[in-house]
């Protein structure tokens, strides 16, 4: 593997990796699926002016996540809190906002 790129295995998953490219800080693979899943199934709302709520994916997860747009893009999920990575409910509220408005 390459210097500069960062091998993360999120939960639920199925074995399969997920590649952040901390060189370029794009986010590759199952991420961008995920996030248009979240849109394409309806589970991205904004709760306020600068807040939106991701609910989960049925047979995924439980965890209902809130992704703040104040300034830059933040979640509390884990994968977010833990590496200050753009995750799957960032990507999906920056879609919705393409496509919505």
């Amino acid at each position: 593997m390459s210097e500069g790129i960062r091998q993360t295995k999120l939960s639920g998953e199925q074995g399969r990796l997920v590649y952040y490219d901390v060189m370029s800080q794009k986010v590759t693979g199952r991420v961008k699926d995920k996030a248009r899943a979240f849109v394409q199934k309806g589970l991205v709302s904004k709760s306020s002016k600068y807040e939106y709520s991701v609910l989960p994916i049925k047979g995924y997860n439980k965890t209902t996540y809130t992704i703040s747009t104040r300034g830059d893009y933040s979640c509390n999920c884990q994968f977010y809190v833990k590496t200050g990575r753009y995750c799957s409910h960032c990507l999906a509220v920056m879609l919705y906002e393409k496509i919505y408005g």
